[in-house]
């Protein structure tokens, strides 16, 4: 009796420790990984391709370069970049008519849509022009930032391997990490609902959004479980330690999550960087809440590769344990 009370405390104890390196791996990410996004790009488009390329310059050289601008081809193909957040804003100016019109998107953060605009404004002033603004994407009154959506996400991913944290007690035989697979899968559902009724609560416009952002977060929880429990299976504590490493540095910076879409981050992180399970888990939330859209299939065949490889993962790392064959129960959830 003795011994199994403190075998009860002493995973209490365990589980009480994991749940603390976690918030200080995310304590450290949000203070020490931080990336700085690139400067924001605006596409200059004009009937008149001499008069884009006049003003383009005189946008590059205002000092301390605060924006980035370039020659559009047509306005459709702008604006497609911009939904596309290959740019951050599209100014269509045209010197036959008196006043020009400049669209961003908000859903990209509001510092890069201020730095279009003031730029956009102050160079078009000097011209004795005026500058009309119209954003794509309506920031709801309650999270004008637009950063709840980003740490909605964040909750599940961290949600997901706290869980898996909890539960761990050692090795598994393969049949044991199949029913870990399926209590994850279950257990992600509950945790998940609380946190989309709490957010509908807090912003009431995401309400008719409750289902779609359910069944992201669903994915998003299991994949993040799923992945530490892999790594737990292929290289024990180490393993898990080096997942929650691998989660804190994407996770952690908005720019490498994606808060902001990843038309501003690193040139070599714009392709990789949707792809990764944070990268999957902020887009997603962000497509939905910001830019109303559904999901694409890509997007949702993301989800499923990396749900799909964590379980092999997991069946692959019982298989060639040394105790394996040794072990015909579970030691886990």
């Amino acid at each position: 009796m003795q011994n199994d009370r403190r075998d009860h405390v002493l995973r209490v104890v365990t589980a009480v420790g994991w749940i603390a390196l976690v918030q200080a791996l995310l304590f450290a990410g949000f203070v020490l990984l931080q990336s700085t996004p690139q400067t924001p790009s605006l596409v200059v488009v004009s009937p008149r391709h001499t008069w884009a390329g006049y003003v383009a310059n005189q946008i590059n050289t205002v000092d301390g370069h605060p924006v980035r601008a370039y020659l559009g081809g047509t306005e459709a193909d702008a604006l497609a970049d911009l939904r596309a957040d290959r740019t951050q804003g599209v100014l269509l100016v045209d010197p036959t008519k008196p006043q020009d019109s400049l669209t961003v998107s908000s859903a990209q953060g509001v510092e890069a849509t201020a730095a279009v605009r003031v730029v956009a404004e102050a160079v078009q002033r000097a011209s004795s022009r005026t500058v009309v603004t119209a954003d794509i994407t309506t920031p709801s009154r309650e999270d004008h930032a637009g950063r709840h959506g980003y740490h909605l996400a964040l909750s599940w991913l961290f949600c997901g391997l706290a869980f898996t944290l909890a539960v761990r007690r050692g090795h598994e035989s393969v049949h044991g990490q199949l029913r870990g697979v399926a209590i994850t899968l279950v257990a992600g559902a509950p945790v998940v609902a609380v946190s989309v009724g709490i957010a509908a609560l807090t912003i009431p416009a995401w309400a008719q959004h409750a289902l779609r952002l359910f069944v992201i977060g669903t994915a998003t929880f299991a994949v993040s479980a799923l992945l530490a429990r892999a790594a737990l299976a292929l290289a024990g504590p180490a393993g898990l330690v080096g997942w929650a490493l691998a989660l804190t540095f994407v996770a952690a910076s908005p720019s490498r999550a994606g808060a902001e879409g990843f038309g501003r981050a690193d040139v070599l992180w714009q392709p990789i960087g949707p792809w990764t399970p944070p990268g999957l888990a902020v887009s997603g939330v962000r497509q939905v809440v910001q830019l109303g859209e559904s999901l694409s299939a890509s997007h949702w065949a993301g989800f499923v590769w990396w749900a799909a490889l964590a379980v092999l993962l997991c069946v692959t790392g019982s298989a060639n344990h040394p105790g394996a064959h040794r072990h015909g129960r579970s030691d886990m959830l």
